[in-house]
């Protein structure tokens, strides 16, 4: 009886080691669903330690609500971009299954904040795979990026100096950081991707949106003109608390804009794929060389909108005073697989 009685403890604790272990971790599945696109992500998760122990697929998917949107006389998403979506989420939940996630989150954000049948598209998803949607509020689409990096950031280091994270969707842009008392400080607008390539082409180049899906070539007459909405848009946005938070912070960029178009064509520029910040005289060195170019010059999946994304960003930069910004490859996903 004496062996058995520290045997049996020392099982005891073990099995609740094992236990304990477990249910700290397991697959889950997240859908950001922006305004042009949907990312999921599928991984491991230990969500007492609230970090992300392996990912096992990340991916996007280009689909356009927001132009949809635009395109649209009542203000809601047609049946065909609905029934596009159905076959992107079956595709996407497919690749996703091989991983046995026991839990999937979803958000949608810009694009079915405005639609009128926004509802139908959730009940549409629920009733055809089983998960809810949540359509999130600007601050909480803010909140949520803002978060997702400074996990990322608390995983690989300490945080040496103040973070503000910009998010730029299809149709809406995201600026956010804490201030001293911890306090979130946003700067939220709609002069995004798919918004701001549409005022583009019809507030410069004068044509219908109806009838034309890009402003390329934009030509360098044209240049200034794009950077006077980008000035118009921002007029009183940002008080001199929030440039010197900037001018304090270190600045990141998150989500498709940064992650993708604007990184992808810095990248080429300079030869160096592993490239990870990009300045505005990067920006500016691109524009010049792609302003005059057709979409088929450009030659990328979004070509329609990668010019204007880089105007649309160093217009950002020259208001805000910031030379430079660093990027992660992360979107709303990578905080919501906690949720």
């Amino acid at each position: 009886m004496r062996f058995f009685g520290p045997l049996l403890l020392f099982l005891i604790l073990n099995v609740n080691l094992v236990w304990g272990t477990t249910t700290c971790s397991e697959n889950r599945a997240a859908f950001d669903i922006g305004s042009g696109s949907v990312k999921i992500l599928v991984a491991s998760i230990n969500f007492c330690e609230h970090k992300i122990e392996k990912v096992f697929l990340t991916d996007s998917k280009k689909i356009s609500f927001q132009s949809d949107l635009e395109k649209s006389n009542n203000n809601t998403f047609s049946t065909t971009i609905q029934t596009e979506a159905v076959s992107l989420f079956k595709e996407l939940i497919k690749a996703a299954e091989v991983y046995h996630p026991v839990k999937y989150n979803a958000v949608a954000t810009a694009a079915f904040r405005k639609a009128s049948n926004t509802s139908d598209f959730v009940k549409l998803v629920d009733k055809e795979f089983k998960i809810k949607v949540k359509v999130i509020t600007q601050e909480e689409e803010a909140k949520l990026g803002y978060n997702s990096l400074i996990s990322l950031i608390a995983e690989n280091g300490v945080l040496k100096k103040p973070i503000v994270v910009w998010d730029i969707g299809s149709g809406s842009m995201q600026i956010t950081y804490q201030n001293e008392k911890k306090e979130f400080q946003f700067y939220m607008g709609t002069t995004a991707t798919v918004t701001f390539k549409n005022k583009v082409i019809t507030d410069i180049l004068k044509k219908d949106i109806h009838k034309v899906n890009t402003p390329n070539p934009i030509g360098a007459n044209n240049l200034e003109k794009a950077f006077a909405i980008i000035k118009n848009e921002t007029k009183n946005a940002f008080n001199s608390d929030f440039i010197k938070a900037l001018s304090n912070s270190e600045i990141y960029g998150i989500g498709g804009v940064h992650g993708s178009s604007i990184l992808n064509q810095i990248s080429k520029a300079s030869s160096d794929p592993s490239i990870k910040k990009y300045s505005l005289k990067d920006l500016l060195k691109v524009i010049e060389t792609k302003i005059s170019k057709s979409d088929q010059e450009i030659g990328t999946e979004y070509a329609a909108t990668e010019v204007t994304n880089l105007i649309l960003v160093a217009g950002f930069m020259q208001v805000m005073k910031i030379e430079s910004v660093n990027v992660e490859k992360i979107n709303l996903a990578n905080g919501l697989i906690f949720e």
